[in-house]
């Protein structure tokens, strides 16, 4: 009774054949699961440490070494940068955050012919990580465009690329929503993933919650966290990371690397049922 009221509540058309109602009561589990308020823990997560004694001794960081004045494993401050470029790029003038390299190395195990950027701004993996082929949305004709493919991730580009992308990442660049639709996002992003691949998202709390500010305004910190671990629970997929990482309090505005980050494999198939939740 549970699940054929959920169904109803999320619209699944009763018409659909056998297997696509399987799907749709996967989904509804997933949603009333949700919605009892589990809390995600941690997996996996980035320690600064342990990483760099391994990344040192990599081919990839004697590359990067050669590149970049300062290379940093840990959380960087940053005053007013210019707005005519990313922010990643402008702290390559002085530093580069190499963080996120962690979380690819999930996908770069998995030795797949390519691995797509979802925004990829400065498309500046693609320079240790050959087969990246970079999406971004700037003007094409502009010196700031950097992808490889252009394309804006609306809801048309997602309903476009269900189980699509056989390597998928995206930094900081799908967070320009209400903090609400979290969940959303999370949904949308692992909708464009192929079935048994793997997907890194990483995203920046204060861009949803800006965006959400009269909702959230009077939620403490704490608050905050256990709606977004909650959000993020029970989603189809096997998480290899999952970390979120507001304190100390300056964290919350992580705008090179996100405070949000997860590593997900997507061992169902499925596809826009996922918009409906």
């Amino acid at each position: 009774m549970i699940t054929l009221c959920l169904c109803l509540a999320i619209q699944v058309d009763f018409r659909l054949p056998r297997s696509q109602w399987i799907l749709a009561w996967l989904f509804t589990t997933t949603f009333y699961q949700h919605k009892a308020n589990n809390m995600q823990p941690d997996i996996n997560r980035y320690n600064p440490e342990k990483f760099k004694n391994y990344f040192v001794t990599t081919e990839l960081y004697k590359k990067l070494q050669e590149d970049h004045k300062i290379l940093t494993f840990g959380h960087a401050l940053l005053d007013i940068y210019p707005t005519d470029m990313t922010t990643r790029q402008w702290m390559a003038h002085g530093n580069f955050s190499v963080i996120a390299f962690y979380y690819l190395e999930f996908l770069t195990n998995q030795n797949t012919s390519v691995i797509y950027d979802l925004g990829c701004g400065w498309n500046i993996f693609k320079k240790y990580i050959p087969n990246i082929i970079g999406i971004g949305e700037e003007n094409p004709k502009s010196q700031y465009y950097f992808g490889d493919i252009h394309g804006r991730v609306d809801q048309n580009y997602v309903q476009q690329h269900q189980n699509y992308f056989e390597s998928l990442f995206s930094i900081n660049a799908l967070h320009f929503r209400p903090l609400r639709e979290l969940r959303q996002i999370a949904l949308e992003f692992i909708s464009m993933m192929k079935p048994d691949s793997y997907g890194f998202l990483a995203l920046n709390l204060s861009r949803m919650y800006e965006r959400d500010y009269e909702k959230f305004k009077n939620y403490s910190q704490e608050e905050i966290e256990n709606f977004v671990r909650g959000e993020l629970s029970d989603l189809p997929v096997d998480y290899k990371v999952f970390e979120i990482n507001l304190t100390p309090t300056w964290q919350v505005d992580s705008v090179v690397d996100g405070n949000i980050r997860l590593v997900c494999h997507k061992t169902v198939n499925y596809g826009s049922l996922a918009l409906t939740l």
